[in-house]
């Protein structure tokens, strides 16, 4: 069985989205507001016991854009815009598909394997 490795959020406890449709631009931004040095959010369903899961996501602005980590907050990627981001983590999510960030995923899948998965 594999071991189950537990990592602190890169900046801190995640931000909560719990909805069971695509998130919105209005609670991304929201929950971007104030945090000039990064969040980490988790998006999960709307309904469950408070210890569910959801899916992790580390940003943090950029004066281009937005920079994705991961959780030993290592460069991911750079979107452009808050747009960009929330169509990344809508399609992560589950909520909403999109093909070319289907794409991109394969090329972050390679680069996490790339850096191993030992801290």
């Amino acid at each position: 069985m594999a071991k189950k490795q537990s990592y602190p959020a890169p900046f801190g406890d995640p931000v909560d989205i719990e909805t069971d449709t695509a998130v919105t631009i209005a609670e991304l931004t929201r929950v971007c507001r104030g945090r000039a040095k990064g969040v980490s959010i988790r998006v999960r369903t709307a309904a469950g016991t408070d210890r569910r899961g959801g899916y992790l996501f580390h940003f943090a602005p950029h004066d281009r854009g937005f920079v994705l980590f991961d959780y030993r907050k290592r460069h991911l990627h750079r979107f452009d815009s808050l747009d960009q981001l929330l169509v990344f983590v809508n399609h992560v999510a589950g909520r909403q598909f999109d093909e070319a960030i289907l794409d991109l995923c394969d090329e972050i899948n390679r680069k996490v394997g790339e850096a191993g998965a030992n801290p």
